[in-house]
């Protein structure tokens, strides 16, 4: 998944970023699975080594394999 999104929120090493799930999820092949495709916004919580601030906005990158397998954990 590879997307832009807000920073809400950011503490200790992550931040919590707020996406577009239409945009970010259009071409991901979890998207049978996913809760976020009823919803026209989602959060993710995700490291923040750059130490965004919370109104930032910032690039997600995340491999499609760690996000299937967070699914059907």
């Amino acid at each position: 998944m590879k997307d832009n999104g807000l920073v809400i929120s950011a503490r200790n090493k992550l931040a919590e970023v707020e996406v577009q799930c239409f945009a970010a999820c259009q071409n991901c092949s979890a998207q049978s699975l996913c809760l976020g495709q009823s919803q026209s916004k989602g959060r993710v919580s995700a490291k923040n080594p750059l130490q965004a601030l919370p109104g930032d906005t910032v690039s997600l990158d995340i491999p499609e394999t760690m996000y299937n397998k967070a699914l059907i954990l």
